[in-house]
């Protein structure tokens, strides 16, 4: 008997209930390899599928009957927005620094990064992720977008104008972007990505600092910028050409009247009489003019670079404004000498190079100039704009000379003040040219200024120890920037000094003619003119219609696209001179330095290239090191090339005397 009076067996009068079998209902288990053949049927791969768009209908595609293929659009009837949204951007990279982080194959040079975030940073930015993005709209079907095509549109759309407000607001409403309350983007989705939550927050910090880097502004915002940097430019080069010559005959003058005080008439005309002509003052000019040199390019190789970096952290039209201020105070200093020629002797002309600690001098402005134009334009379009310099740079030249003669009748004197006056205008332009720099190098210019503040410390003002050691710290970063951690920069900026060697040989091709062709000098001028001429059509028409073919067309990447320009350049001028050694008669000589001048665009396209291997942040820094290498260049180049033609004319003489 039990508690209860019944019988511990039998279970009392009451009927027994019996359970019955639970039916339970699995899902029937997939067979190995299953998975694999179904996403094979479906031709995709479920794991460089990045899920987009609508969150219900993503979360319930896998529960409908249709087949997934069959609610794919085909790639023609697309039309959701054909750019990457930022929760897109933050997915993908995180999805692929995963991918990364578990041995998947990496699609660009390492370059000693081991960071799968930094790695699919550098991916996208290559345009080489190959992931696909499937946006669900509400219906549950779904567009297909690789990640090559959102990246080619969207910064086509952002380069060809830039968003009103209204577009901006449509943008931000798409459905394919995530709900504005929602903190974790990833929690509309039904697929985990909790593993990637780290790489998708420093994803979303990158995307933040390359919208601050994008360039936003109105083709109004950027002609306002353009425009005066353009005439800065044209003047700057129109106002050497005047002074280059009136500053030979002004010299040429005082050193004859210097040598021959009693034999010279005052007041008179000096450029043509025959002892202003002899040997002792040819020799001095001679000697003014080479140590000139000298001391005017030192101060530029020796303060350049630190130029370049106070340009990046305090901006670039101050210091642009002070080395035109040092330009200015050099060419006083010459008006001065000129002007007390019995009290000043004329070697004291060599201490305006003193002047040119400020700023930099003429080479700092002009890579400043650069900066300004790659600071106003996006990677696809940077070596058009530097391109149209080069335009304002030919154009110059060519209309220079004649500048140069018409003011040069009325006196060298008058030429040498209108050369200043066009200084000055250079200098009243850079005041209505607004600051260039990024929002995002302006933080951490601040930033790094407020970390050297922290760091400082007071010494007395004789103390030099400070100054030192910032020259240390500068060479380090530059060093470490350009070299180190860019090993193809480094080595890209060092054969300048090779490109400029050649360059600088373009007098003694006029030397050259003459001697083959038994032209006069006079006769050999108009080769500058025909160079002027294809340089100012190369860069203003050919040059810029191949980079948009490159780009629009081919679909090449801009950093691709420029050293493409970059090697055809190199191989026009290599046949060019090849041509114009070969050269037996004085047309297949005009026309071999037409060939060569096909690869004036060199420097252009290889300014355009080196720009996008920087940081924004060091833009000034690497234009203004490249102005240093081409000065060092320029500096060994007067010799090197006077012995190989030396060498040149004893070989001819030898193999003419054979014959």
């Amino acid at each position: 008997m039990s508690d209860f009076g019944d019988d511990d067996v039998g279970g009392g009068r009451d009927d027994v209930f019996e359970e019955e079998d639970v039916t339970e209902f699995f899902e029937p288990e997939v067979a190995e390899g299953d998975e694999d053949q179904d996403q094979l049927a479906n031709g995709e791969d479920q794991d460089n599928i990045v899920v987009s768009g609508d969150p219900s209908a993503a979360a319930n595609a896998s529960r409908t009957d249709k087949s997934s293929r069959d609610k794919k659009i085909p790639d023609e009837e697309r039309n959701t927005t054909p750019y990457m949204t930022k929760y897109e951007r933050a997915r993908i990279l995180g999805t692929r620094a995963l991918q990364i982080s578990m041995n998947a194959p990496v699609l660009v040079d390492l370059e000693g990064e081991t960071d799968p975030l930094q790695i699919a940073i550098k991916e996208l930015r290559e345009k080489k992720i190959p992931l696909i993005v499937r946006r669900y709209l509400p219906d549950g079907y779904y567009e297909d977008w690789t990640c090559e095509e959102l990246l080619q549109l969207g910064h086509r759309i952002g380069s060809t104008a830039a968003m009103t407000n209204n577009e901006r607001h449509a943008a931000e409403g798409d459905p394919l972007l995530p709900p504005r309350g929602l903190t974790n983007p990833f929690e509309a989705d039904a697929t985990n990505f909790s593993s990637v939550a780290t790489a998708t927050a420093a994803a979303a910090a990158h995307d933040h600092d390359h919208d601050d880097n994008a360039d936003n502004r109105t083709t109004a915002q950027r002609l306002r910028i353009a425009i005066p940097c353009l005439l800065c430019f044209f003047c700057l080069v129109v106002g050497e050409a005047l002074l280059t010559t009136p500053v030979l005959q002004i010299r040429e003058n005082l050193i004859c009247r210097a040598m021959f005080p009693d034999l010279l008439p005052s007041g008179a005309d000096l450029s043509r009489h025959p002892l202003c002509k002899s040997n002792r003052v040819q020799v001095e000019l001679a000697l003014v003019n080479g140590w000139e040199l000298t001391f005017m390019l030192l101060p530029s190789i020796l303060t350049g670079v630190s130029w370049g970096i106070a340009a990046d952290r305090h901006g670039r039209m101050r210091i642009l404004q002070l080395a035109n201020l040092g330009v200015l105070l050099s060419l006083f200093w010459q008006v001065t000498v000129y002007s007390f020629p019995d009290v000043l002797p004329l070697r004291l002309v060599w201490l305006q190079g003193a002047f040119l600690l400020l700023g930099g001098g003429a080479s700092t402005y002009m890579a400043l100039l650069y900066t300004i134009a790659s600071d106003i334009s996006s990677e696809a379009y940077r070596a058009t704009a530097i391109l149209y310099l080069g335009t304002a740079f030919h154009t110059a030249t060519l209309l220079g000379g004649p500048i140069t003669y018409f003011a040069m009748r009325r006196g060298a004197r008058f030429a040498f003040g209108l050369g200043i006056g066009f200084w000055v205008l250079v200098l009243a332009l850079t005041t209505v040219i607004p600051e260039t720099r990024s929002d995002a190098a302006v933080r951490r210019a601040r930033a790094d200024a407020l970390q050297d503040d922290a760091d400082a410390t007071k010494h007395a003002w004789w103390d030099i120890r400070p100054l030192v050691w910032d020259l240390v710290r500068q060479t380090r970063m530059v060093t470490r920037i350009i070299f180190l951690k860019n090993a193809t920069l480094g080595i890209l900026l060092f054969s300048t000094i090779f490109s400029t060697l050649g360059k600088a040989g373009d007098n003694l091709k006029q030397q050259y003619a003459a001697k083959r062709f038994g032209w006069t000098m006079a006769e050999t001028s108009f080769l500058d003119s025909i160079k002027g001429a294809v340089s100012i059509i190369l860069t203003a028409a050919i040059l810029p219609a191949i980079s948009q073919v490159l780009l629009a067309k081919f679909r090449l990447p801009p950093i691709i696209k420029d050293w493409w320009m970059t090697i055809g350049s190199l191989c026009m001028v290599v046949i060019g001179s090849a041509c114009l050694t070969a050269a037996g008669s004085g047309g297949v000589f005009i026309a071999s330095l037409v060939i060569q001048q096909l690869g004036g665009g060199y420097e252009f396209a290889f300014r355009s290239m080196a720009s996008e291997m920087v940081d924004s942040s060091h833009i000034a820094m690497l234009f203004t090191a490249h102005s240093v290498f081409q000065l060092v260049s320029e500096a060994g180049a007067g010799p090197v090339l006077a012995t190989v033609f030396r060498m040149g004319l004893d070989v001819g003489a030898s193999e003419s005397a054979k014959a």
